[in-house]
């Protein structure tokens, strides 16, 4: 993750009359925070404004009048800086939909709860069309290009942002799905510092009756992170790609949506269907092809709570239409009932989840190779 960080009035004060920039002490909660960032592996960018106002925005001045000096105040500081910007416009109101204002006197980490998400990973289904293909190893561990298909569905998602990720499964399938995500993390570069704390497995029992069902089983491993975290459900059935995902589940709260869905344009009638206008999905379906956009398999909620109240309501009336408990039928209560949702339109998809489409996948011409 890259975060970007203002020096006046988030790192430290805004400059009292008669006070030096040298002799500013920065806020300890930021500080700190920003230290354990960068311990995890997360690039840290600063970039202000300072000066802009009074050089008139001649950014070379600026850079040779306080480059120097500023660099020696962060490092005296203790403040961890990857790359440093100057030249920040100067505004009296900035307009940002990543942007995310900070209280110094409170920690980031509970203040960044309700912006940051939650990856839950329903993976608690039995593989059982790759078996009978005659696959021998779990559908976790089987390979393709070099990876398994857990690194190839795990590489969809910005995992970098996440407050904690939580993996579902079969307690019959548990040796092979932790080897096969611990595997893929590591390759993926998310270090020990960095999962230790974010990375949770929960185990069922039984095959639950569908992915909203599975999903909500990741209670116990969530606190309170379910009432105020972004939620990110995904299955290991699908990879893609998305330029512009990880900008959209940093803004969703910004954005007023309640949740958002993962879509991308496909044929037939097998899939789960989002019809958009305005630029929010106004209804779903499953199996239904009511527009040419079809789910990824990625869906967001404004919280795991969120998802949780529709279903509980709602759950009978899906099962009676879908006969499983599908994730992307709930949006439709959502959006009557709450409020908006937006969606990301994936630039590159390929469902993973069968013998055939794995075939495909194996034969597509990939930037990666």
């Amino acid at each position: 993750m890259r975060i970007v960080v203002d020096i006046d009035g988030t790192l430290t004060h805004i400059k009292y009359p008669g006070e030096r920039y040298g002799e500013l002490e920065p806020f300890p909660h930021i500080r700190d925070w920003l230290q354990k960032m960068k311990r995890e592996g997360h690039t840290i960018v600063i970039y202000t404004s300072r000066r802009m106002k009074t050089h008139g925005g001649n950014v070379g001045r600026i850079m040779a009048e306080s480059g120097g000096p500023l660099l020696a105040w962060l490092e005296k500081s203790g403040i961890p800086c990857d790359e440093l910007y100057l030249g920040k416009p100067f505004g009296d109101i900035i307009l940002d939909d990543m942007a995310v204002a900070l209280n110094p006197d409170r920690s980031p980490e509970d203040q960044l709860a309700s912006v940051l998400p939650v990856f839950v990973i329903a993976a608690a289904g039995e593989g059982r069309r790759f078996k009978q293909a005659g696959f021998r190893e779990e559908k976790f561990e089987i390979q393709a290009r070099g990876h398994s298909l857990t690194y190839w569905a795990l590489k969809s998602l910005p995992l970098d942002l996440a407050q904690r990720i939580v993996v579902l499964g079969l307690e019959a399938t548990r040796e092979s799905l932790e080897r096969a995500t611990h595997t893929a993390l590591a390759e993926l570069g998310l270090s020990r510092e960095f999962l230790e704390p974010r990375l949770r497995f929960v185990w069922l029992d039984r095959v639950t009756r569908g992915q909203a069902e599975t999903a909500l089983a990741a209670r116990p491993a969530l606190d309170g992170l379910w009432e105020r975290a972004p939620a990110v459900i995904y299955n290991v059935d699908t990879t893609f790609v998305s330029s512009r995902l990880k900008q959209r589940l940093v803004s969703l709260a910004h954005a007023g949506l309640e949740g958002l869905m993962g879509l991308f344009p496909a044929d037939g009638e097998h899939l789960s269907f989002g019809r958009v206008e305005r630029g929010r999905v106004v209804e779903t379906a499953e199996k239904r092809r009511i527009s040419p956009l079809a789910s990824t398999g990625l869906y967001v909620f404004r919280s795991m709570a969120l998802l949780e109240d529709v279903v509980k309501r709602h759950q009978d009336e899906v099962l009676a239409s879908s006969r499983e408990l599908y994730v992307a039928p709930f949006y439709n209560y959502v959006i009557a009932e709450h409020g908006p949702v937006g969606y990301d339109v994936a630039e590159t998809v390929y469902p993973i989840g069968t013998p055939d489409e794995l075939r495909t996948f194996l034969e597509a011409d990939l930037d990666d190779d």
